[in-house]
């Protein structure tokens, strides 16, 4: 078993990787920073197993071409890290079954992440105000 300093050097490196991945839109080597068997939340959405979490981001990275996300601060503990970003795009496409409008957004969101046995994503778990989001891509009050 590795120790636990070891642990937090692979789990750190894991969420690295995720997050380039991510920022380059890479969804093939995003894919492969989670575990077999993984669960993302967004908000109060569930979306289990690797093919669901593809589906998720594809959908994001078709609607908002430009999606990026830039780190604000990340805590290290035992059992997760939690990373606080700024997340921004242009909604040039479809998403989620709403047409493009053209208008971008910027919103703070936080992600936790869990890992498996392996120390790769077990979970992902992202929290944001999806009403500031709709608000400034002009869908909501």
């Amino acid at each position: 078993m590795p120790s636990s300093e070891t642990r937090r050097a692979n789990r750190v490196a894991i969420v690295e990787e995720h997050c380039r991945v991510e920022n380059s839109h890479d969804l093939d080597g995003l894919v492969r920073t989670f575990g077999d068997e993984t669960t993302f939340w967004l908000n109060d959405e569930r979306h289990d197993g690797r093919e669901a979490v593809r589906s998720l981001y594809a959908d994001f990275f078709h609607g908002f071409p430009d999606l990026k996300f830039e780190i604000k601060h990340v805590h290290i503990a035992d059992d997760a890290i939690t990373v606080e970003m700024i997340l921004s795009g242009t909604h040039t496409d479809t998403w989620r079954g709403i047409p493009a409008t053209g208008r971008r957004f910027e919103i703070p969101l936080c992600a936790v992440f869990v890992f498996d046995k392996s120390d790769k994503i077990a979970g992902e778990r992202g929290y944001f105000d999806a009403a500031l989001m709709l608000r400034q891509l002009g869908l909501g009050g």
